[in-house]
């Protein structure tokens, strides 16, 4: 019978491990999320510049606000905007733009797409926080749940980070 060299049984072992592990990786996984942060973002009033060719836009300013969750803190930077199409098919797309500052001072950039469509308003959140004690912001996907605040002068965006 032929020997096999210790090298080949670590390769065999090392092969069959990752054939193992690949098979694992290819079978779905249902994803979960876990609560990232609250935040309470002030607005201004809408400015409408009419009918486009994509549809009735508007743009609703951000004045500021607050956000906090198990992890991190801080406030909303005024200077940002909510940028809003009614599309033909009534549904809006929101397409909000803005900074938020972490209690550490850390600026962290947020772009944020949502949909509206009757009482289904959900949105998908991507940061840009610096390298270091946030930057788990940047190596995740985010969804989440927006509400207007019942005098038309904030929205509460509830964040999720998808496990």
């Amino acid at each position: 019978m032929p020997s096999i060299s210790r090298r080949a049984a670590v390769t065999s072992a090392l092969a069959a491990g990752l054939l193992a592990a690949n098979a694992r990786a290819t079978e779905p996984e249902t994803p979960g999320i876990a609560f990232a942060f609250e935040a309470y973002v002030t607005i201004g009033a809408a400015q409408t510049p009419g009918p486009t060719p994509f549809g009735g836009r508007n743009r609703i300013p951000i004045t500021g606000g607050h956000f906090e969750g198990p992890t991190i803190k801080g406030k909303v930077l005024p200077g940002g905007a909510d940028w809003q199409l009614i599309r033909s098919d009534g549904a809006v797309t929101l397409d909000a733009d803005y900074m938020i500052e972490a209690d550490d001072g850390a600026l962290i950039h947020v772009h944020n797409h949502a949909v509206v469509s009757g009482p289904y308003l959900r949105c998908a959140p991507v940061f840009e926080a610096p390298i270091g004690k946030h930057d788990w912001l940047n190596k995740a996907i985010f969804v989440g749940t927006v509400t207007v605040e019942p005098d038309g002068k904030a929205v509460r965006v509830r964040v999720y980070k998808v496990t």
